[in-house]
């Protein structure tokens, strides 16, 4: 799905932060909406090269939708150490 106007407008607001950063290059995932949101940033950078990795996608969050970091650490004290360590080789409870 492409942007809708509120993640238009989110994306204009970073592209804006982002304008005097030295970005010199543009990683992107493959769906409409994360090359749209690269577009707005490219708008101020024109010389950074736009690379679309496949895996750069969302992530189902599983039992952790909707609930802030230090939560996740008081239910799963185990869960952060291992995801620091390798995150690939963790999975998000009911995830």
């Amino acid at each position: 799905m492409p942007l809708n106007q509120k993640g238009k407008k989110q994306a204009r607001v970073l592209a804006l932060a982002l304008k005097e950063e030295n970005i010199t290059a543009l990683d992107t995932g493959p769906l409409a909406r994360a090359r749209e949101t690269a577009g707005f940033i490219k708008a101020f950078h024109p010389s950074a090269p736009p690379f679309e990795a496949e895996g750069l996608v969302e992530m189902d969050l599983g039992a952790f939708e909707g609930m802030d970091g230090p939560r996740w650490a008081e239910q799963l004290a185990d869960f952060p150490r291992a995801w620091r360590q390798n995150p690939a080789s963790v999975k998000m409870p009911g995830g």
